[in-house]
Order: structure tokens, then sequence, then C-alpha cells
């Protein structure tokens, strides 16, 4: 009898608890992010140095401005369209 109460119990907070923590949040728009690295890049420059620290800060740097579909460039930060050049390279 106590362990089937105590089961009970157990089973009911595991629920509990899984109901609480997949709460949708409100999504905070702004603010910075601080990012941690083990050392200092000697440039932000990806065109002077060929090191990985150099590639992986550069990769951060400029990712997420835009993505691809099949269409073609899609803006991930303007709700309006493209605004810049993007220049088409064809191979052959």
């Amino acid at each position: 009898m106590k362990s089937k109460l105590f089961l009970g119990l157990i089973l009911t907070l595991c629920i509990m608890t899984l109901f609480v923590t997949s709460s949708a949040a409100e999504a905070k728009m702004g603010g910075v992010l601080k990012v941690v690295l083990d050392a200092d890049p000697p440039t932000l420059d990806p065109h002077a140095s060929s090191t990985t620290l150099v590639f992986v800060v550069g990769y951060h740097m400029f990712e997420g401005f835009h993505s691809t579909n099949l269409n073609g460039p899609v803006p991930i930060f303007s709700s309006t369209g493209l605004s810049g050049y993007f220049s088409h390279i064809s191979l052959g």
C-alpha cells in the first residue's frame, strides 16, 4: 500500500514538473550576446589570417544574416526583403 502511494506521488510530481517546465516563455527582443573565447584572435579580418580562431569568430559574426532556400537568398533579420548586393557565381 505504501509503495503504491509513494509511486503515485512520484509519478504526480514528475507530471507536474513536465507541465511547469514546458510552458513557453515570451521571446525577449534586443540585448547583448556575450561569448567567451579561450584566446584573443590576432585579427578579425578573415582574409588576413588562416587560424581556426579567426574562422570561428568570423563565422559567428556573419552567420544568420541570410539563409537560402530553393528560391534563393532569404533574409533572416529583415521582414521587408533583401537589401544589398548578392553576386551569383556560375561554375563552368
